[in-house]
Order: structure tokens, then sequence, then C-alpha cells
């Protein structure tokens, strides 16, 4: 799951739970939704209510950079 919290240009995305293989395509949707709702200057990633990921959901934010 995921949150997204608006800062004066700034749009943190807070990680919550668990993401994987099983998860790793909606949050990534999700996570692209997120980013078109609120433009934003700079993007901060809030990873410490992330349980766990395995390396699906590190492909998804190492996607975030590519882009």
């Amino acid at each position: 799951m995921l949150k997204a919290i608006q800062e004066e240009g700034k749009l943190i995305i807070q990680f919550i739970g668990v993401i994987n293989s099983a998860n790793a395509a909606s949050v990534e949707s999700e996570l692209r939704a997120l980013l078109n709702e609120h433009p934003c200057d700079e993007l901060e990633l809030d990873c410490d209510q992330l349980e766990y990921t395995s390396s699906a959901g590190l492909r998804v934010i190492l996607r975030l950079k590519q882009d």
C-alpha cells in the first residue's frame, strides 16, 4: 500500500506493508498514478513502514530512477 503526502513542491510516498512478486505490478501502477496526480519538483520515498520487499519490489523502485 502507498500513501502520498505533498509538502511545498515535494511529494513523499510512503510504502506500507510488503512488496513482493504477487503485488509488485499493482504497487507500480498505484505509484505511477500517484505521480501523475501529484506533480512535484522533488520526490522522497519513505520506507519506514515497509516490512519487506523482494527483488520485484526493488525493481519497482529502481524503475522510478530510470524514468
